[in-house]
């Protein structure tokens, strides 16, 4: 319809003024206005629209009967070859604008992203150590306490009991925040994917309510990968998929092999993440959880990148979440 609307409004302003009013020189100044609007409108699939409008413009005198090769008629065919270029030079310049502020936005959020690894460095290399000295202490004091005391009373050893998971809980973050910061580069090795997978979901410990589904394909390539860094970071979104099925339900783990990489599939039927956060979830810091300071994601981005691949990321509110990491077949140097 719009394509309709522009040609019609060529035609119209170049009949009204030409042959209507006999004011060919007012036309001039009105018949580059629907190649404009194509450009504006289309932006790049504006290109075809203005040549053809322009085009149109060009030979529409002919079908009327005018002398195409008078003088006025030549001024006004090469005004109309002139905004067509106009047009053109218009829509790859917007192209290349928009290109620019993806790119400058892109780098502002990478910025960010570094900033805050930093912050998170020196934070922990400060306080990190130092907290799980005390952390030891009180634990280790609670579990003397609890095998000394002779009349094990109820409340007390509740109260133990809660003493020794919130300082797991604490070491946990401080385990976090150290494997953040200590991301080390890859040490390469051929390995069967199907393989570390198996291996990681062994040595998980699944509550009860959650039904684990394998669909491995046995026909995938060995890659070359650091098969410690992706365990750790499989074992990440798994535990992230737990958490989002505090109610019970199923993760399907499947691999597969297409657009020459591998793509191991990691679909939960928990909560889902809704689409005002599912852009920032990778983001060091970011969490919406009670527990954890939101580092988890962003050691699995920071892993997958490092192996030269991409983590990608579907989710409905109420259906489930699935994560793609895709690691390529072939290794290339990562800077």
């Amino acid at each position: 319809m719009v394509i309709i609307f522009l040609l019609f409004l060529s035609f119209f302003l170049e009949y009204f003024f030409i042959v209507v009013l006999k004011l060919s020189i007012v036309f001039t100044h009105f018949f580059y206005i629907p190649i404009i609007l194509a450009c504006v409108w289309w932006e790049k699939k504006g290109l075809v629209v203005p040549v053809i409008l322009a085009i149109l413009v060009i030979f529409f005198p002919i079908f009327i009967g005018l002398n195409i090769m008078s003088v006025e008629n030549i001024d006004n065919f090469s005004r109309a070859s002139i905004f067509m270029v106009v047009g053109i030079i218009v829509v790859i310049l917007s192209e290349h604008i928009s290109r620019a502020e993806l790119n400058l936005k892109q780098a502002q959020e990478e910025l960010i992203r570094t900033e805050k690894l930093a912050a998170v460095g020196k934070l922990t290399g400060s306080i990190g150590h130092e907290l799980r000295n005390p952390l030891s202490a009180i634990s280790g004091s609670a579990y003397y306490l609890s095998m000394k005391i002779k009349d094990k009373d109820e409340k007390v050893m509740r109260h133990l009991n809660l003493l020794q998971r919130e300082v797991q809980k604490s070491n946990n973050i401080i385990s976090e925040l150290l494997d953040y910061t200590r991301v080390k580069l890859p040490s390469f090795e051929e390995v069967d994917m199907n393989s570390i997978i198996i291996d990681m979901l062994d040595n998980f410990k699944f509550p009860e309510n959650i039904v684990l589904e394998r669909h491995l394909n046995a026909n995938l390539p060995r890659i070359q990968i650091d098969p410690n860094l992706i365990q750790q970071a499989f074992q990440n979104i798994v535990f992230n998929a737990i958490q989002a099925m505090s109610e019970g339900g199923a993760l399907k783990i499947s691999t597969s092999i297409g657009e020459d990489m591998i793509k191991i599939f990691f679909k939960d039927t928990g909560v889902g993440i809704p689409k005002e956060t599912l852009q920032k979830i990778f983001e060091p810091l970011f969490t919406t959880k009670k527990l954890g300071i939101g580092l988890g994601l962003s050691i699995v981005k920071e892993i997958i990148e490092k192996h030269g691949g991409k983590i990608e990321v579907v989710s409905e509110i109420n259906r489930g979440t699935t994560f793609i990491v895709k690691l390529p077949l072939i290794r290339e140097k990562v800077v």
